[in-house]
């Protein structure tokens, strides 16, 4: 990870917290747990009056040429890009505003997915649409709804035979604190309960015979 004064940068996809500011309740998040990123390059405006939830495919740029303001309030304001986020000069949190902002690369098994009838299993990704993955891999999707409040559910998938396989969910100190174990060879799905966890960025892993193959990442929202 490196950082310039007004970018910021993770080059693995890990969330990236500025300004010390904790996670806390979301009022929007609350009224529809899979409510989707709203699509922005620039991020002008008071927030959370205009939204919580932004992302840019690219470049989020937010106080640059126009004032951007977080304020204190009972939401939590989350900035999600996918190359870099910029605060300008013209961005400022009120002080006891929420506001976490990080980066996510498109992973490479989702730039593989084809959409061909093939031997394949059908799962949905988080805007509940079919996403197509061949038998004969092993993977593990990307959580739905994403992000959640107490219920989500995770797809995956074990080409090969194993003797034992885990799903393992890490806090943001990196803390296993929760594990599920896959019971056999093939694709199923988990129903993940998180009544105990609190609101944040945590991440969840596949293992398979004590190798680690795959880790996304998933947001919990009080």
């Amino acid at each position: 990870m490196k950082k310039n004064k007004n970018s910021f940068y993770n080059k693995i996809g890990y969330p990236l917290l500025l300004l010390g500011i904790l996670f806390a309740d979301n009022k929007a998040m609350g009224q529809q747990q899979s409510e989707a990123f709203v699509l922005v390059n620039n991020a002008c405006g008071v927030y959370p009056e205009k939204g919580s939830l932004l992302e840019s495919r690219s470049t989020l740029n937010a106080g640059n040429g126009c004032f951007t303001t977080i304020t204190r309030g009972t939401g939590t304001v989350f900035f999600k890009g996918h190359d870099k986020i910029i605060l300008g000069p013209g961005f400022r949190t009120e002080p006891g505003a929420k506001f976490i902002a990080f980066i996510e690369k498109d992973s490479a098994l989702q730039a593989l997915i084809q959409e061909q009838q093939i031997n394949n299993t059908t799962i949905l990704n988080n805007n509940n649409a079919a996403e197509k993955f061949p038998n004969a891999t092993t993977f593990i999707s990307q959580n739905s709804p994403n992000p959640f409040n107490n219920n989500t559910v995770i797809s995956y998938g074990i080409a090969q035979k194993f003797s034992s396989a885990q799903i393992m969910v890490y806090d943001a100190l990196g803390r296993k604190i929760k594990q599920v174990t896959v019971p056999m060879q093939g694709t199923g799905t988990i129903h993940l309960n998180a009544a105990a966890f609190t609101s944040g960025i945590y991440s969840y892993s596949l293992w398979i015979d004590g190798q680690l193959t795959e880790t996304k990442k998933m947001i919990i929202i009080k």
